[in-house]
């Protein structure tokens, strides 16, 4: 409630919601496609190993059951997919949880690599300073994720799971012979273009591609740690933060913020239509080789 009273009195500032056409709309959810299923696949690669008689439908189905439980119950995507995983496939939840750890910092990396590289881009195109928030932040991401994942590996050699989890996760594109990086790289891709586009489209300012995008690689941790239930309100007040530090108003950030959110939940029931209409058409399949 106390965000949507601030935009009501800042809406003055919203006035660029009117250039937000069809066919933006309709780019930005591709987009939002395009990087959750990404996100699907690394998932599906890495537990596919652990559960070696899981479906690629069979996940897609349980991936978007538990991203809807997610948006309601902190940690609720997690715990439903740990569950299931267990009781369906006897998936030990020490495995999940190490695996689950290594990944999210692997993202949080990568989104700190990208998020220099966009600064980099940017100081360069327009010679305008970059805010030391953003460089913090960034540096942050990329020794955070980047550094945990080999110091963790180096202060628990004697963990069997954990040495298997992570050698799960270097060799986790054996099955489509898709490197995993590859697959990190291109959703953070895709989600920075997403936010960048959406600051462009409010602001009007075609320079804030690279300064939005930064703002969504430092937002990952937020992203894979739950606070509050999907983090509602705290992802949205990061990022109005980063938006101000930015140069922007804080209210454009979080009507970014929840934009973002709402391009999330309809790609993912477009996503999740889809698991449906294939798990259904794998049912017929079976039922006509069954005699």
């Amino acid at each position: 409630m106390g965000t949507a009273w601030f935009l009501y009195q800042h809406w003055a500032d919203l006035r660029g919601l009117q250039r937000l056409t069809r066919r933006d709309m309709f780019g930005l959810i591709a987009l939002r496609i395009f990087a959750l299923a990404l996100f699907i696949q690394m998932h599906f690669l890495l537990y596919r190993r652990l559960a070696p008689s899981l479906r690629s439908t069979e996940f897609l189905g349980l991936f978007a059951t538990s991203f809807f439980s997610g948006q309601l119950v902190p940690l609720g995507a997690a715990a439903l997919r740990a569950a299931y995983l267990k009781s369906r496939h006897g998936m030990r939840i020490r495995d999940y949880g190490i695996a689950q750890t290594l990944l999210a910092l692997r993202l949080i990396g990568i989104g700190g690599l990208l998020a220099i590289i966009a600064l980099l881009a940017y100081a360069t195109t327009t010679g305008a300073p970059v805010p030391f928030l953003l460089w913090a932040g960034a540096s942050a991401c990329l020794a955070g994720g980047a550094g945990a994942v080999p110091l963790i590996t180096r202060i628990g050699p004697s963990v069997g799971a954990l040495r298997r989890v992570h050698s799960l996760l270097e060799k986790a594109d054996a099955l489509r012979r898709i490197p995993l990086w590859h697959l990190l790289v291109l959703r953070g891709l895709s989600n920075m273009a997403v936010v960048g586009w959406l600051f462009v489209i409010l602001t009007g300012d075609p320079h804030l591609l690279l300064l939005g995008a930064t703002i969504e690689s430092l937002s990952i941790p937020l992203q894979v740690v739950r606070i509050t239930s999907s983090n509602l309100g705290v992802l949205e007040w990061l990022f109005g933060a980063l938006s101000s530090a930015s140069g922007e108003t804080l209210a454009v950030g979080i009507v970014v913020a929840l934009l973002f959110r709402l391009l999330s939940i309809v790609a993912m029931m477009a996503l999740a239509i889809v698991s449906l209409v294939l798990f259904r058409r794998s049912n017929k399949m079976k039922g006509r080789i069954e005699p």
